[in-house]
């Protein structure tokens, strides 16, 4: 489901930067988890006020098995 500037843990967000990169984001609590490309890896970030207004997706209850 998107939602916008409500972010949640384990939120999905996406995040555009201004040199023109746009990426994915896991949301942490105070922090989120994304790919750096100078540092050639992923890497945990401190949230900033920026990220916690970007637009943002969540799963929805899963839906039962069907075995």
């Amino acid at each position: 489901m998107p939602t916008v500037g409500d972010g949640r843990e384990g939120d999905v967000a996406l995040i555009a930067y201004p040199a023109g990169q746009v990426h994915l984001a896991i949301l942490g609590r105070t922090s989120f988890v994304h790919a750096h490309a100078g540092l050639r890896g992923v890497v945990e970030t401190p949230l900033d006020d920026a990220i916690r207004g970007a637009a943002c997706w969540r799963l929805g209850p899963r839906p039962p098995r069907c075995d």
